[in-house]
């Protein structure tokens, strides 16, 4: 048997940050379970590899939802590597607005707003542009500016200012209603995963260990208080001990299917599952959130798209480029240009992200550029009102959860999905950028009235993988969690991930959780030492036979 006072099952944003966070000062063991594999493919280092990773990769898991409203299932990716969906995404470093973390209060969760977390971002951060009042240095994470593929991109951004979205240095300020270059987790040309800045320094004290290609079955409890874990492992069956706490921080779809595995859920479906009830916990699994948008297309009178180069030739000698030096074309993110843009005459703040490209894929083939050149934005309502559910598919741990969502249903959504479609079209058609710009192509100019613009969303729509909420936070006694984390009704467990959100946030998610979880780790040095509440383990006689 393994023991360990902290065992953090995940080793995405939370996982990476909580690990470092609770070994650092040597007095504690900390174990990381890691389903995935290693993380030391050049694809994952490599920041344009981001393409093969997410289209049949095996540091990826998909993840199946059910049939929306209109007739589509939907795969839904997620990083299955060290470092978690980090090592696998587009790099993109956002924190959202303050009014999104001013929600998470008025929503129930105390103590966790603005003003309280934007510290936090600060001390994870080693950004390129320096340090101020909001931007931090010396951090884990280092972030620089994606510099311009693209001769586009003055252009664009001197657009989007005749359009009312400012030109910003850094549009990761408190006022978010701007364009710029897009801020990445990315050093030295090669992506700067949440492993690299917090777990892999953890990992070189004593206190810390890892272990991959480890799926969590279920939590252990004594009583209602959480002791270990059971695992599937490389070899087979495993438990793992903890002497003060299980935190898992497995993700929106993960970290609710162990909690309902392990008997804390709705009681009527873990009944219908065979799962027998620990305790009742109606909320686990309700409240997924995520982003859902469109990616618009336009085709360019000039040379200037960048679709030649990820064909051909010129692919090979890009990725030899970089093989050799870390540079060129594939040691950037995928985005060239992020921002955000009030896009409704209601909105107070900036109410859609976009993405701006200089690059056009052939419709529903991920891999395939067009010949002919083209450029794309990719748009979402920020702050979606639209929820949906996780469940268990089944009480066999090797399943993947069943997950419904269906976008767009509240009218909030619908006029957002309308008014963003709007705005890049004004952008594109404002010059100088209309110069450049023949005509559109996707969705094109057949879709024209707010009802046809919000079926196409809703048909040909894509998203952004930013699921969150499914475990969230906060006062009330229906949240699954206290402010704090904790699991209400048990002991000794935490869920630090995106789940943990009582509402999206209006940005990517890595930064929002990766602050988080170092802004919990601050309040919980206030908390009990763990010799203090840690019941001796040699009590447990649990071994790997008795768990069959």
């Amino acid at each position: 048997m393994n023991q360990y006072d902290y065992i953090i099952v995940g080793s995405g944003p939370g996982g990476s940050v909580m690990a470092n966070r609770l070994s650092e000062d040597g007095t504690k063991s900390v174990l990381v379970i890691e389903a995935g594999r290693s993380d030391d493919s050049w694809l994952i280092h490599m920041p344009k590899g981001i393409g093969k990773l997410l289209t049949g990769s095996p540091y990826v898991n998909y993840y199946k939802t059910k049939q929306d409203n209109v007739g589509r299932e939907h795969m839904w990716v997620r990083g299955k590597t060290v470092g978690g969906s980090s090592s696998v995404n587009g790099m993109v470093y956002s924190r959202g607005q303050p009014e999104d973390y001013d929600n998470w209060e008025s929503l129930g969760a105390s103590g966790w707003n603005w003003n309280t977390i934007k510290n936090a971002f600060r001390k994870i951060e080693n950004h390129v542009l320096g340090e101020d009042e909001l931007r931090g240095i010396g951090g884990g994470m280092h972030i620089t500016m994606h510099k311009p593929d693209s001769k586009l991109s003055e252009v664009i951004l001197e657009t989007s200012e005749a359009c009312g979205t400012p030109a910003k240095d850094d549009v990761n300020r408190e006022d978010q209603v701007g364009l710029g270059h897009a801020p990445e987790m990315i050093r030295g040309g090669r992506r700067w995963s949440v492993a690299k800045a917090f777990l892999r320094p953890a990992l070189s004290r004593r206190n810390v260990a890892l272990v991959t290609s480890t799926s969590v079955r279920r939590v252990l409890f004594e009583g209602k208080r959480a002791f270990g874990v059971e695992c599937d492992g490389p070899s087979g069956r495993i438990v793992y001990l903890a002497r003060a706490e299980v935190v898992l921080c497995a993700g929106a779809f993960e970290s609710p299917k162990i909690l309902m595995l392990s008997g804390i859920g709705p009681a009527a479906h873990l009944a219908e599952k065979g799962v027998e009830l620990l305790h009742d916990s109606p909320n686990v699994g309700q409240n997924l959130q995520e982003h859902y948008g469109l990616s618009l297309a336009f085709r360019l009178k000039n040379g200037a798209s960048l679709n030649k180069q990820f064909s051909g030739w010129r692919l090979y000698r890009n990725v030899l480029q970089y093989i050799l030096s870390h540079r060129g074309l594939m040691a950037s993110g995928v985005h060239e240009l992020m921002g955000f843009a009030k896009t409704d005459s209601q909105s107070t703040a900036a109410d859609t992200q976009l993405f701006i490209t200089p690059m056009s894929r052939v419709p529903d083939k991920a891999l395939v550029f067009e010949k002919k050149s083209g450029i794309s934005c990719l748009i979402y309502p920020g702050r979606p009102t639209t929820t949906g559910t996780v469940r268990l598919s089944s009480a066999d741990p090797s399943l993947a959860p069943e997950i419904e969502y269906n976008a767009l249903t509240t009218p909030y959504d619908q006029r957002i999905a309308i008014s963003m479609v709007h705005y890049v079209r004004r952008l594109f058609a404002t010059k100088p950028l209309s110069d450049f710009i023949d005509h559109e192509t996707v969705p094109g100019p057949s879709i024209k009235t707010d009802d046809q613009i919000l079926d196409c969303v809703r048909r040909t729509g894509s998203w952004g993988y930013h699921t969150c909420g499914t475990v969230r936070m906060g006062d009330q006694d229906d949240a699954p969690l206290d402010t704090m984390m904790r699991v209400r009704g048990v002991k000794g467990l935490r869920v630090v991930d995106a789940s943990s959100f009582p509402a999206i946030v209006s940005a990517n998610t890595t930064a929002p959780v990766a602050a988080m979880a170092w802004f919990l780790c601050d309040r919980m040095k206030a908390e009990i030492p763990v010799k203090e509440h840690a019941k001796p383990q040699a009590e447990h006689s649990v071994t790997a036979a008795s768990l069959k």
